[in-house]
This record gives C-alpha cells, structure tokens and sequence, in this order.
C-alpha cells in the first residue's frame, strides 16, 4: 500500500479525529509540501477539502437517517468548531440548509456533490478477493416486507429514506429485524426489505415476500458499497464457475450486518449472498 492510499484509509478510520497535514503526511510517509501536493495529483482534491467531504457524506445519512439527532452533535462530530460553519459548508455543498436538506434532501445534487469520493475509493482502495474469502452455507427461508424502488421514481436514497421512516414507527429496529437489498436480475432498481414475521401496517407500494433459503455462497464486504459492484461480478463471473456452482434464481441479496453511519465506513459490513443450485 503506497503512503497516499495509507493517508486515506487513515482519513477514513479516523474522522472524528484531528485530520491535519503534520498528521496525514507522516501516516504518508511524506514531508508536507510535498504530501499535500502528490494528495491533490493523484486523488484530484486537497487534503482538507477531501476530508471535508468525507465528513460531509457521513453527516448526509445522519442528517437523513436519524432525525432525532439534533444538528449541532452532527456538526461537531463533523468537526466543525460550531453549527453556523456547518451550515456554511453544507449550503456550498448541496444548495440546502442543514434542517431544510433533513426535511426534503435533494438527493440527486448531494451525489453528484461526493461522486469524487466514490471515485477516488473504487480507483485506489479496491477489494482484494480469493477464493478463501466465500463461504458456502445453508440458510433458511425467510418472510420479509419490501419496498422496491424503481430509478425513474427518483433517487433510491429517498426510498431508502422513506423506508427507513416506516421501520421507526412500525419499531422493526435492524438489532432485532434483519436488514436486506434484493437486487433482481433483468429487472431495473432494488427492493428495501426487513425480515419480521409481525403483522404490521403496510404503506402504498409495499410488499410480502420471503427470501429463498437453501444452499447459498456468502461473500462479505466491509465499507461503503463503492465497492459492491465489483465483488458481485468477481463472486457471480469468477467464483462460481471456478467453485463448480451454478445460480439459482434471479436474484442477488445483500444483508445489511453493520450500517453506516451507526458504525464508521469502513466498518460498515455487508453479506452478498447467492442462492445456489
């Protein structure tokens, strides 16, 4: 791992820390003139503005996800020395208010605002696979409730949100109802689902279903979903043909194990799981 990419998983396990260049530079390895600018021509940021984006994509979701976090907490964990500079960066960033983006986020401008995030970590922080890292295993069949979210209804956080809302009031906590994504082959979008056998108040749009139990191959991912995309192509194109195993049904699931921004990125931990012939 070279000095820069050591800089930003540093900056990505460390965010509540003081992130300044004496610090980053010598996690580098680098003096700090020339650290700062080797950051910025290989990444395409700055250092602060890197970090500050970085804090500002985590402050999005709790912003977004746990409203009752009152907004001065997520400022100075987004180390920011007070609610109006917060404020501040985040109008510059989205266009919105802190309070008037938890009311109504403008989804579609907040990512494009940190698609240079999702860039840098999938150019330079790549998931490294082999065949150890896949499990094997039986799992049973599970009811669930849905929401699937189609792309031309609009961004799918804004589903994401709204199901999240739903889970609140109907109190199916992820520490007691299992968290998943449904992605369906030659169907466009995801499904939103919790596993509960509860009878609880569905909303328009709304679904029963039941994931499949059975054989299932498991291969899991730590960190935000920049990442998701590959590791599903290497476990579906590489692994199960060199495994011997074939597909079967349509469908990829992603159990949601830890969730950011309850955990920092990095730690966030995902299961893609395969039902197998």
């Amino acid at each position: 791992m070279s000095g820069l990419v050591r800089a930003l998983a540093f900056i990505e396990d460390h965010l509540e820390d003081d992130l300044d260049g004496a610090t980053l530079s010598a996690v580098a390895g680098l003096s700090r003139f020339h650290f700062h600018r080797a950051f910025a021509q290989a990444f395409g940021l700055g250092v602060r503005a890197y970090v500050e984006l970085v804090r500002l994509q985590r402050a999005a979701f709790r912003l977004a996800f746990q409203p009752d976090e009152p907004i001065v907490a997520i400022a100075l964990a987004s180390g920011f020395a007070s609610h109006e500079a917060f404020g501040r960066a985040w109008k510059r960033l989205v266009g919105q208010t802190p309070s008037a983006f938890r009311r109504a986020p403008d989804w579609r401008t907040w990512t494009e605002r940190v698609r240079p995030l999702a860039e840098v970590r999938h150019r330079h922080l790549p998931p490294r696979l082999g065949p150890a890292d896949v499990e094997v295993v039986h799992r049973p069949a599970l009811r669930v409730i849905g929401l699937h979210h189609c792309p031309e209804r609009g961004p799918w956080l804004a589903a994401a949100q709204r199901f999240i809302a739903w889970r609140r009031r109907e109190r199916l906590s992820p520490r007691t109802s299992p968290t998943y994504n449904v992605v369906h082959r030659g169907r466009p979008g995801l499904s939103f689902c919790v596993g509960t056998d509860r009878a609880v108040a569905l909303e328009p749009g709304m679904f029963v279903g039941r994931l499949p139990g059975g054989r299932c191959a498991v291969l899991r991912h730590r960190g935000l979903d920049e990442g998701l995309q590959a590791r599903a192509r290497w476990l579906i194109l590489d692994w199960l043909p060199a495994a011997g195993f074939v597909v079967r049904g349509d469908d990829l699931v992603l159990q949601r194990i830890a969730l950011f921004p309850e955990v920092a990125a990095r730690d966030a931990v995902t299961d893609l799981i395969v039902p197998l012939a």
